[in-house]
């Protein structure tokens, strides 16, 4: 917002006229007239060069003390207008103290230099310190030159602003009328300093929310400066901006929005269309606009705001970082998360720097960052930032002001969320007290911190507690924002949420339908939809859905369906804004949202929906989003999400014409009610009780949608489940047609598919053929699941007795597959979809019932969704004659263990067979190709093997080490490439048949929605071999030697049969590391490896 106590460009000319007063000599007095100069371009570098300069030769040359006070006090300015608070303090500091000694401690100019130091401390957040000079000032002025004489009134207006600072609005409001008052009574009134009174009295009202006593202020400032400067200067756009930011806050968005773009018009006309004050008029529309959620308006008048800020005020401004704390909001707002994190990141940077660590600004910086942190999930981060800030806040407001009750809303949330219950409870009542203590009764912020006791109290289970306060929060936002605001969606949702606890089910239903069809947005893909409503949205009808879908009966559980696929889809969204971010963060945001696809999955199963809870399970599987995020990133292309039935597809347009309704009625209501507010309606009266018949009207209206949707759901569904239920041939899902599709050719062998999926009611079975696919429950639970899946790998990895978990859980996830299929006895492959902890197991090491490991009976795929939630690429044709491309690095490493690989030099050797190499062997190597071992190793190298057209080989091998944490490969030089920097090369994966990853945990999870091999997959590499945990370098050079021999350099067999036939010789004891003194039967050695992709 463009608010001013002074114009800018007048202060710069008086502030010119006086710098060169005082200096006696011509130099110094030149060079201050260069720095006045220098100081009303802007130009403050170079003028604090030339500031220096005149006071170095003042100093030298023995000048007076009023001039050496004058040059320290210009030097001060250029630093303080630099934004170089640190550097401008002391010079203040001096020159306040010379002028006591010059002029004594009573003098007006030491009340000035006084003055000036306080505005120094202002502006660097320390208000108190400048409350005491500016009431110093004003004691000296006021007993010097009487109270009424311009200087001391001066000195009121700035005591008074300190107050405005600190939030203090009543000590600040009797001083400014107190000023207003003075300069009305002048003998010779100064229209200028009339209208910055009239407008700081507003300024203060409307922070109060005073918003009508403001407003005739305002407009009375607009007027005198109209009258000063004429209609088309930039004093009258600065005005306009001000009455327009009242307009704003008052909600009055029609009227705001021109008087916004008249001051652009007009500083573009007089200023130029790059000055930073177009600037400044770019930001405030730009904000105002996404307000009324035109954010594609918004989006190039901010982008065009920082652009100007960042050339005329500096990249390192402070105004540049609310420019790009704004910016970071509406991509926020716009589920843009990754685009958001580093402007915010960087607005604090800014304002670290110029403003301090402990000021105000920062105190916002720091809650902004860390509310988009806990929004994807990273409290631990959040809750360091949400302390920081509260320091500040309570050291610059004190322990009871209302601005520290956000800092205590934050902090408890995270606190409850960590189950810190007690510390949580406190901040949570002492943040409403507060606010009660400080604001009106109705302040929607009250409902806010209401809603926050509540969901506290509910959560520990003191219902009778949470009630009152839900139905108050619910009764205040009805009343300050209107019955159709998506805060007032929030505050019935949480309702809702509590009459389910407390077992009154008959409410729940309608406050739950009524939070929907508020913020209810079914083309998800919008990309400039607000994600603030979209993630309301997802929540919403997860929550309508849990709802319905426990009334048990045909009819219900459909209509959950549909508002689960709503929320997936909603959510589908919200994962696409994670562009950018680190792996942790995204998976963390991920867990956040899985719920609902798991609840999904398993009602579509039992309504014998089995295609359908297939597509949903691969959405959540899709591997480190890539391929989804260039799909659905900022350029919204649009994103791949659930596909509506053909009943479902009507009920969406349906609620997509009532939700338009509702929005309709909502902006009604507004107006009807600031008519109310203004006086131009009566209430009640003939518009509020028109109001009321269109309630009722578009009430029943939604009610017959929703019953006759109930109707058609149920009866398609019926229908469809009829056809489905319990027909294996019926049931096909896409995995399904791709094995009929594929059979048993090029070498393949036949395959059922098995979809593993964790949920809350039991772990989900999914067995697929070509023939169809049957759905089956297994009764037990994740956490079960969990502890097997540690102990199996604790116990091969530690090579120790792995027998016992590996039976059972060949028990609990291969034994009803096989009774499904008869014993299997046809099947010679399983291709394994897993989810959630299933992901880490080495299938290959599970022992069956005759003590047989799973690899000895069956090959073992593992499948991984293709980036674009499905299985493409499966049915490809392998290629029949292989040339390869292999990468080594043997040396140890300090980042990765100091640990060298010996055997690197050996396995790349015997895998490529080069001719003419120096590196190895003569005739050493397996398919014919091109190897680099350690130096020849490089980025550029990788990069160029990568690149589109440049390869020729079908198989591409990487020996090396892997930091899965840092998602780091180590290069043969010695250098890292992370998995991002690999990305980012967009390369061409797709062009190999065959990639393996022979690195340490490639094909595992740590904080990554992926593996490093799900990310190849998601590129587009057919198939990918990788390990699940640090393989031995004395078994992975004969295990991939092995591997390749078997398959063949012309092919022998399909690479999932290769594998197979190496695991089996290593099991076999007919494979040794270093000699017959190393035995690698252990599937420590053999089980690591695993296959993703196409195993033809």
């Amino acid at each position: 917002m463009k608010l001013s106590l002074f114009s800018l460009r007048k202060w710069m000319l008086l502030l010119g006229s006086l710098l060169i007063i005082g200096p006696a000599w011509a130099d110094v007095s030149e060079l201050n007239e260069q720095v006045a100069q220098l100081y009303e371009r802007g130009q403050y570098p170079q003028a604090i060069v030339v500031a220096q300069q005149a006071l170095s030769e003042a100093e030298g040359t023995g000048a007076t003390t009023s001039t050496i006070i004058t040059c320290v006090s210009n030097l001060a300015l250029m630093y303080r207008s630099a934004e170089r608070y640190e550097e401008a303090l002391p010079l203040y500091q001096r020159a306040l103290a010379l002028s006591e000694v010059e002029a004594g401690p009573e003098h007006p100019d030491t009340a000035e230099r006084a003055s000036r130091l306080g505005r120094l401390y202002k502006l660097m957040g320390r208000y108190d310190d400048a409350l005491t000079l500016f009431q110093r000032a004003l004691d000296i002025d006021e007993k010097a030159l009487g109270p009424g004489h311009a200087d001391t009134v001066q000195d009121l207006s700035y005591l008074a602003g300190a107050y405005r600072s600190k939030e203090q609005y009543s000590e600040a409001l009797w001083r400014y009328r107190k000023v207003l008052d003075l300069r009305e009574q002048a003998t010779q009134p100064d229209d200028e300093a009339l209208s910055v009174s009239v407008y700081n009295v507003a300024g203060v009202l409307r922070a109060m929310g005073n918003y009508n006593e403001a407003l005739p202020l305002y407009q009375r400032s607009l007027a005198i400066q109209e009258k000063i400067s004429g209609p088309n200067d930039p004093q009258t756009a600065t005005a306009i901006n001000n009455l327009a930011g009242l307009y704003e806050a008052q909600g009055r968005y029609a009227e705001a929005l021109p008087l916004y773009q008249r001051a652009l018009s007009i500083d573009e006309r007089a200023l130029g269309a790059d000055h930073p004050d177009t600037g400044v008029d770019l930001n405030n529309q730009a904000g105002l606009l996404r307000k009324m959620g035109r954010y594609n308006e918004a989006l190039p008048l901010f982008l065009r705001a920082l652009t100007i800020v960042e050339e005329k005020k500096g990249r390192e401004d402070s105004y540049t970082a609310t420019v790009l704390n704004n910016l970071a909001g509406l991509y926020k707002t716009l589920g843009r998360y990754g685009e958001a994190l580093p402007l915010y990141r960087r607005a604090l940077d800014i304002d670290e720097k110029t403003l301090g660590l402990n000021h105000h600004g920062t105190a916002i910086d720091l809650n902004n960052l860390g509310m988009l942190y806990k929004l994807m999930g990273n409290n631990d981060e959040a809750l360091r930032l949400y302390q920081r800030a509260w320091t500040i806040e309570e050291k610059i407001f004190g322990a009871d002001h209302p601005e520290l009750a956000v800092n205590l809303n934050n902090l408890a949330e995270i606190y409850e969320e960590q189950g810190n219950l007690g510390d949580a409870l406190a901040l949570y009542r002492r943040a409403l007290a507060i606010r009660e203590k400080s604001l009106a009764p109705d302040h929607v912020s009250i409902a806010l911190s209401l809603n926050n006791l509540a969901g506290m109290y509910q959560s520990m289970g003191r219902y009778t507690e949470a009630l009152p306060l839900y139905q108050r929060a619910l009764e205040i936002d009805e009343k300050s924002l209107g019955p159709e605001h998506p805060s007032t969606a929030t505050a019935i949702n949480n309702l809702a949420v509590l009459y389910e606890s407390m077992g009154r089910g008959d409410e729940v239903l309608p406050l739950l339908r009524r939070a929907v069809h508020i913020v209810a947005v079914t083309d998800i893909s919008d990309p400039g939809r607000d994600h603030g409503a979209i993630g309301s949205l997802a929540t919403f009808s997860a929550n309508l859905a849990n709802s319905l879908k426990r009334l048990d009966t045909p009819g219900a559980q459909d209509e959950a369906i549909f508002y689960y696929k709503l929320s997936v889809n909603a959510r589908q969204r919200m994962r696409a804004g994670t562009r950018g971010m680190d792996a942790a963060t995204r998976e963390s945001f991920t867990r956040q949202l899985s719920a609902p696809y798991r609840s999904l999955s398993v009602l579509l199963v039992q309504r014998g929906r089995i295609a359908e809870a297939e597509r949903v399970l691969l959405l959540l599987k899709e591997s480190e989003l890539t391929a989804y995020l260039r799909r659905n990133g900022a350029d919204g292309v649009e994103q791949q999400g659930l596909l509506w039935t053909e009943a479902e597809e009507a009920y969406r347009k349906n609620l997509e014409v009532a939700a338009a309704r509702w929005r309709e009625y909502a902006q009604r209501y507004r107006e009807v009610m600031e008519g109310v507010k203004q006086g131009i309606f009566t209430d009640p009266g003939p518009e509020t009780l028109a109001l009321v018949r269109l309630r009722v009207q578009i009430e029943t209206q939604t009610g017959n949608i929703m019953d006759d949707a109930m109707q058609r759901l149920g009866a398609a569904a019926e229908k469809a489940s009829q056809q489905q239920k319990t027909a294996f041939e019926k049931a096909r899902t896409k995995l399904s047609s791709k094995l009929a599709g594929m059979g048993a050719r090029n070498g393949g062998l036949r395959t059922a598919g098995l979809v593993l999926q964790p949920t809350e009611r039991g772990l989900l079975i999914i067995v697929t053929t070509g023939q169809g696919a049957v759905p089956l429950i297994s009764p037990v639970s994740e956490d079960r699941l969990g502890i097997l899946v540690k102990s199996l790998r604790e116990a091969i990895q530690g090579r120790k007795d792995y027998r016992k978990p590996a039976r059972e859980l060949h028990r609990l996830l291969i034994e009803p597959a096989e009774k499904q299929l008869n014993g299997a006895n046809d099947i010679q492959q399983w291709a394994i979809l897993p989810f959630g902890n299933l992901r880490a197991l080495p299938y290959a090491a599970l022992i069956g019932p005759d003590g047989r490991h799973l690899i000895e009976r069956y090959a073992v795929t593992m499948l991984t969704a293709d980036g674009g939630g499905g299985l493409d690429g499966l049915e490809t044709h392998g290629s029949d004659i292989w040339h390869g491309v292999a990468f080594g690095a043997s040396q140890a490493n300090a980042d990765f263990g100091n640990i060298p690989l010996p055997g690197v030099r050996e396995e790349v050797c015997g895998v490529i067979r080069e001719a003419g190499s120096q590196s190895c062997l003569a005739a050493q190597g397996i398919i014919s190709g091109r190897r680099y071992i350690d130096d020849a190793f490089t980025s550029d190298m990788l990069q160029y093997w990568l690149a589109a057209g440049s390869s020729g080989a079908e198989v591409l091998h990487i020996a090396t080490h892997y930091k899965v944490e840092q998602s780091q490969l180590l290069l043969g030089d010695g250098s890292k490439l992370s998995t991002g920097e690999l990305l980012g090369w967009n390369p061409k994966l797709e062009q190999y048949d065959m990639i393996v990853l022979s690195a340490c945990d490639s094909g595992i999870s740590d904080g990554a929605v992926e593996s490093l091999a799900g990310v190849f997959r998601s590129q587009g590499a057919k198939t990918v071999m990788a390990t699940l945990w640090p393989v031995a370098d004395v078994g992975a050079t004969p295990m991939m030697l092995e591997f390749y021999r078997q398959r063949g350099e012309t092919r022998v067999m399909s690479k999932a049969a290769a594998l197979r036939k190496t695991q089996i010789a290593m099991i076999d004891g007919k494979i040794n590391g270093g000699g017959a003194a190393i035995d690698l039967r252990h599937p420590y050695f053999w089980a690591s490896y695993v296959l993703m992709g196409n195993w033809l």
